[in-house]
């Protein structure tokens, strides 16, 4: 029966190597290393057979994991508590258990094999996850190592190893930290944008001095940095930088503003609506709405004259959300615009503000342009009218019965009879069905 591999516990002892030593490495290899392959010995054409007997069909497994190297550690024990004469087996897979336990005791006195159940009883204590997280270490320890090297291909590659231990970020963080002062910039930008998502805050000094370094590309990363740190303290310094003569780099402190979301961003903000990049006006709208501050109101109803077509649609999106009644007037203005997209957005924000005094005007709307102008406008009808009702019974006014006006207003009715007679057009009946 050779039809397997057994513990290379028989194999020729090197040259002075004691019983004792080759017994132990062979023990000490089952449990640490990945457990041996094993040959399956064929009883016939449709048959295969292991360890536990004889089964349908298999094919070669590798075993990897950890319960299948525990597996190995019972039979083990098993062998060496196992010491006495066996009467004949009585089927293949008893054989193979008999020839692992011989195998096993071939050399074995009694203080030999308590020696070895004490080991294999530690490899049960110190488990292969425990031996793994050694290994990890050591990998750090290693991957460390190349950021001292000449090369700052291989200092970049090194930080870019480490940033996979991200779960270990304790352990990779003095190390990252280290590689904010490498020579190469892109050594340094990387350990920062890695430490920066971890959210540590340790490296906002020296993030925040790069904001006047005279790279353009470190001065982006660092406003990236310290807006995934979202500290407010750093706001002060990337409102400085809203002044940079990049652009690019006053659109990230932008962005990074918006992320770190405080109100003493607001006006520095609504300076950045005449600045002469278009792409950082759109930024500074979008983080003024998102702001929600009705300071900017005002200045984003200017914004809705801006030369760029983009940065117009974004102002008045932005005046939609604020929920200001007072920005009515001049987004109704704007339904006479030459840009149809100009149009439809702002019979958006009228939807969106529950614009009564806007209901003729949108009803008008209904006959004339696109579909998407019609349908936008009907859907605005209906949120007007459903606006009307909130207001006419807010929530906390539980007594009705006084009130003297129980039916539709004039704004809902005249809105209503509009969605109404906009059913009967196949243009516009799938949105005034909706609304």
């Amino acid at each position: 029966m050779t039809g397997y591999n057994e513990l290379e516990l028989t194999s020729p002892r090197a040259p002075g190597q004691s019983r004792l030593s080759l017994l132990a490495s062979s023990a000490l290899r089952v449990i640490l290393s990945p457990p041996m392959m094993t040959r399956p010995l064929k009883k016939s054409a449709n048959s295969a057979c292991d360890l536990n007997g004889c089964k349908r069909p298999v094919k070669h497994r590798s075993h990897s994991n950890n319960s299948d190297r525990r597996n190995w550690i019972s039979p083990l024990l098993a062998a060496l508590l196992t010491h006495r004469i066996e009467p004949r087996c009585s089927s293949l897979a008893s054989c193979q258990q008999r020839r692992y336990r011989r195998s096993i005791n071939h050399y074995l006195s009694d203080a030999t094999r308590t020696l070895l159940i004490t080991v294999v009883l530690l490899g049960q204590i110190f488990t292969p996850s425990s031996v793994s997280a050694f290994e990890w270490l050591g990998k750090i320890e290693l991957d460390a190592q190349e950021l001292q090297s000449d090369d700052p291909q291989k200092r970049l590659a090194a930080v870019q190893r480490l940033a996979t231990y991200g779960d270990s970020i304790a352990l990779i963080k003095p190390h990252l930290i280290a590689a904010l002062s490498d020579p190469d910039i892109k050594v340094r930008q990387f350990a920062g944008r890695v430490l920066g998502q971890f959210g540590v805050i340790e490296i906002i000094p020296t993030i925040t001095r790069w904001l006047n370094s005279a790279e353009v590309s470190l001065r982006v990363s660092a406003a990236d940095i310290l807006g995934d740190l979202g500290q407010r303290d750093s706001a002060k310094a990337l409102i400085r930088t809203l002044a940079d003569s990049e652009a690019n780099v006053r659109l990230h402190a932008i962005l990074a503003l918006g992320k770190l979301a405080t109100e003493e961003a607001v006006v520095p903000l609504i300076a950045r609506l005449s600045d002469n990049k278009a792409n950082v006006r759109r930024a500074a709208i979008a983080e003024l709405a998102a702001l929600g501050d009705s300071r900017a109101l005002i200045p984003l109803v200017g914004a809705m004259s801006d030369p760029s077509v983009e940065a117009r649609l974004a102002a008045i999106r932005a005046v939609g959300k604020l929920g200001d009644q007072s920005a009515v007037p001049a987004l109704m203005r704007l339904l006479t615009d030459s840009s149809e997209p100009i149009k439809v957005a702002a019979i958006a924000s009228l939807g969106n503000l529950g614009a009564s005094q806007a209901t003729n005007r949108l009803i008008i709307a209904l006959g004339t342009g696109s579909d998407d102008f019609r349908a936008r406008a009907a859907f605005a009808l209906g949120q007007i009218a459903t606006a009307e009702t909130t207001n006419r019974w807010p929530r906390n006014n539980s007594n009705n019965s006084n009130n003297s006006t129980n039916g539709p207003t004039p704004t809902q009715t005249r809105a209503i009879n509009a969605l109404v007679a906009a059913l009967a057009s196949p243009r516009t009946r799938p949105a005034a069905r909706e609304a």
